[in-house]
């Protein structure tokens, strides 16, 4: 549980940070820039398969990367959601303040 706390936390506050600088320009940004860590994650999974298993076959191989692809999309859209709802709450509470 405290691995994915810590996840949420950095992925909020890195696409706040962001946000302050492309302030509802786009919203897919906050969402892609969040979601950007399953690429990282499904590169790596590339390079663990050649280079740290000894897996061999057909079936190892499309079970194995059919897994993690399912897990790379998931984390993406958990992490790209999580950037997504941490930039709307940023953003709507510094435009909710008035200005007369």
């Amino acid at each position: 549980m405290v691995p994915i706390t810590n996840t949420t936390a950095s992925r909020t506050s890195t696409r706040t940070a962001t946000t302050t600088t492309t302030l509802k320009e786009e919203q897919w940004t906050s969402f892609l820039a969040g979601a950007s860590s399953s690429i990282y994650v499904y590169f790596y999974a590339i390079y663990y398969f050649l280079f740290k298993t000894k897996m061999y076959g057909m079936f190892q191989t499309v079970f194995y990367f059919g897994y993690m692809a399912l897990f790379s999309v998931g984390l993406g859209i958990m992490c790209g959601t999580f950037g997504y709802v941490g930039t709307q709450a940023f953003v709507r509470k510094i435009y909710s303040h008035k200005i007369d």
